[in-house]
């Protein structure tokens, strides 16, 4: 799961990009999203993914906290530890403003 911990001026759209930093130890094989309105995804299973989602149902307001983004699908290709990578290209806000929120790498462990 891909969280949001809080939206306080809600979320329009955002656009991020997954990157498994040791691809020889994992990939993405499938990203499912809320029902937004209009979302995609890079072509999967891949080492790295686009994902672009635009929220026309306005699930993500200012009082949302705790907000799904995206379901992500990790297959273990070989024993190893590697991040996963999550980079901000763009968020924007309900008013259209650029937000910046701050991301942790994931640590993927395939044994």
């Amino acid at each position: 799961r891909l969280v949001l911990s809080s939206a306080p001026a809600g979320v329009s759209g955002f656009i991020l990009d997954l990157v498994v930093a040791n691809p020889q130890v994992a990939e993405i094989t499938s990203a499912t999203f809320p029902s937004f309105g209009l979302a995609t995804v890079s072509t999967l299973p891949a080492a790295s993914a686009k994902m672009q989602a635009v929220d026309l149902s306005q699930l993500i307001n200012a009082t949302s906290d705790e907000v799904l983004l995206a379901t992500l699908k990790v297959r273990g290709i070989a024993p190893g530890t590697t991040n996963l990578n999550i980079i901000v290209t763009r968020v924007d806000d309900d008013d259209g403003q650029p937000v910046n929120p701050p991301t942790q790498p994931i640590t993927l462990t395939v044994q």
